[in-house]
Parts: structure tokens; C-alpha cells; sequence
């Protein structure tokens, strides 16, 4: 379902020239339940010249998967080509770079996020605020590198992710994970599905109730990811 302004202006010469404009449109994209919204793009009918897009994208999901973004990204028609940079920004977090490109003779797309390192710590950025799911997790402190992709093609949208922790630490109610490590890829992120039995490891796994004297319980140097089908 789409809402809003689609603007023409044309120019008939020895070349077409002139832009197509979205003004303040929304999309709403049942399969993937997610909504598009302030949406303004600008795409020149000539073969070559400026292109941009921007907008926000919020999660329909009961559980919501992602927090409500907005994205902006500018670049050129060479052609049937298109190229474009820009970012994305989440509440609280620092701007996530973005890159895209598509092909207008053949309706295919990619979107990617290029590696992108973010430190967690408390009473900062919380892996909850990119994704409220996680609050369950508790209190997150270390770094995470991530990249991520979405292509279009053939009618069809696939997804997938590269995530890196970098010696993260988590407190949770009823365990603390220190030098938490290792890489894993997760093959589609709606929903999220493992690429495959993946394993990371810690430091040091504190779970159970208080022992004498402050002691914990410590058990499990290593956790396993199983594929999600």
C-alpha cells in the first residue's frame, strides 16, 4: 500500500530530460511488516545526473525486530546504473553508513551496511535501542563490529548479517558473561536465522545463586549458535 506525491516534470529535446519525485509518501511492505514513511526520492530521466532518497522505516512486528529509523542516501544515474551513499541513525546510537546501488534495466537492488564498529557500555548505548528484543539481555559492555546486506532480485528480498563481539561483557538477572568473543553470520535477519552451527566464546560464565563468601557457580567457556530454520 502506497500514500503520496509522485512529481513529473519533463523537458522533450534532442534528450529526455527533467526528474521523477516522491513527496512525502508512505509504503507499508506486508511481507516483510514494515513501513516506509516521509519518503522523498529524486531520480533524473536522463541518463546521467543526481539521485537521493530519504524517509524513516519503522518495525509492524508485534515483537519489534528493529527500532524506528531514519535514513538518507545521494548519488548518480550512470545509465541503467545507480550508486548511492548516505547513513542511517537510531535513537542513541552513532549514524550507521550506508551504501546502495541498482540496476533499472533489470529491477534488481542491493543495500549494504558497511562494517561498523559499536561500543556498548552503561548508562550508554544498550543493544536494546537497536533492538528492543534484546532487553532481556541486560547490560551490555564491549564492542561489536557489524555489516549487513539486503538485495532485491527477482521479485525475491534475501538479508543477511556478519557480526564480530569484541571481548563483550553481559549482566543479566541471572548470569554475568565477561569476554564474550568470536564471529558469527546469521544467513537472514526476518527472522533472524543462524548460517550454520556457529560458536563463541567467554572468559568467564558466572550463573546460579551467590555461594558462600560471594562465590558463583562458573561453568560454560563455550556457547553454540544452532541454525535457526
Amino acid at each position: 500500500e502506497a500514500t503520496g506525491t509522485l512529481d513529473l516534470t519533463a523537458e522533450l529535446g534532442n534528450a529526455l530530460a527533467g526528474q521523477v519525485a516522491l513527496v512525502d509518501s508512505a509504503l507499508t511492505l506486508p511481507g516483510q511488516r514494515a513501513a516506509l514513511s516521509d519518503l522523498q526520492a529524486r531520480l533524473p530521466l536522463s541518463e546521467t545526473g543526481a539521485v537521493a532518497v530519504a524517509g524513516a522505516v519503522r518495525d509492524l512486528s508485534r515483537a519489534a525486530r528493529f527500532a524506528p529509523a531514519r535514513f538518507a542516501l545521494e548519488g548518480r544515474r550512470e545509465g541503467a546504473q545507480l550508486t548511492l551513499a548516505g547513513a542511517a541513525e537510531l535513537p542513541g546510537a552513532p549514524p550507521l553508513p550506508l551504501e546502495a546501488e541498482a540496476d533499472l534495466s533489470v529491477g534488481t537492488a542491493r543495500l549494504r551496511l558497511t562494517p561498523t564498529r559499536l561500543a556498548f557500555r552503561r548508562g550508554g548505548l544498550q543493544p536494546a535501542a537497536l533492538v528492543p528484543s534484546l532487553a532481556a539481555m541486560g547490560t551490555a559492555e564491549g564492542t561489536v563490529r557489524i555489516s549487513a546486506e539486503a538485495a532485491l532480485a527477482d521479485g525475491a528480498l534475501r538479508t543477511a548479517a556478519d557480526i564480530a563481539l569484541l571481548d563483550l561483557s553481559l549482566t543479566t538477572a541471572t548470569a554475568e558473561i565477561a569476554g564474550l568473543s568470536g564471529r558469527f553470520r546469521l544467513a537472514a535477519l526476518a527472522p533472524p536465522a543462524s548460517a550454520g552451527p556457529q560458536e563463541l566464546t567467554a572468559r568467564e560464565v558466572v550463573a546460579g545463586v551467590p555461594l558462600a563468601g560471594g562465590a558463583r557457580a562458573v561453568s560454560y567457556t563455550h556457547l553454540t549458535l544452532p541454525t535457526k530454520r
